[in-house]
């Protein structure tokens, strides 16, 4: 149980990335509005910051469910021991920096109607912009990896059970699919050092036992 609660622990200090995502994202929605913008492209980037907090809520709704589900998850317990989400927090605090500041940035740049004044304040700034979006990509898939982890262990612990409606075939894709989804993850590890990749090993690894 003291694992579980360090997992929660852990992750709630994530979830303050779910408001400067949305807070972000409504920011560039409200500068591609403004004349001399390029719309299309500013919101291209809004779309990405609106996705980042809903994975990432969506990750710990249903992380927070799984753990009341199964206190005794070895997939938490690991977690948990190897402070996977630590490491995901850690990486997470400069992001949260970063995404003040472009917020500040974006905002303070609103309610000019002059087309390109407009246009030169997005080329200054859009670099700065870009840079923030493969951090946080990183972020958001490795939380991906840790949802489709747990999910692949209930699918587990349900077909062990005799409770799942899933074939074996069903089951096999499912490893396949998560399987195919960690070389991914292993990308982002080799680049920015989150060790999530090795959560699904041990759960596909005990599942073939």
């Amino acid at each position: 149980m003291a694992e579980v609660l360090g997992f929660v622990a852990s992750f709630a200090a994530l979830i303050q990335l779910v408001q400067y995502g949305a807070k972000f994202a409504e920011a560039l929605y409200q500068f591609s509005e403004q004349s001399g913008s390029p719309t299309e492209e500013i919101e291209r980037f809004a779309l990405q910051a609106s996705t980042f907090s809903f994975v990432i809520s969506t990750a710990h709704c249903s992380l927070d469910q799984h753990c009341k589900n199964y206190p005794d998850s070895p997939v938490l317990r690991f977690i948990s021991t190897n402070g996977v989400l630590y490491s995901i927090s850690y990486q997470s605090d400069s992001i949260k920096s970063r995404l003040r500041k472009a917020i500040r940035r974006v905002k303070n740049r609103l309610g000019s109607k002059n087309v390109v004044f407009n246009f030169l304040k997005w080329w200054y700034q859009k670099d700065s912009i870009k840079d923030l979006f493969p951090e946080m990509e990183c972020i958001k898939t490795s939380l991906q990896l840790l949802l489709a982890t747990a999910q692949f262990e209930i699918a587990k612990l349900e077909h062990n059970d005799q409770a799942s409606k899933l074939s074996l075939a069903d089951m096999k894709d499912l490893e396949k699919s998560i399987l195919s989804f960690s070389l991914y993850i292993d990308i982002f590890n080799h680049h920015y050092g989150v060790a999530t990749g090795y959560v699904l090993s041990v759960v596909i690894i005990g599942s073939s036992k």
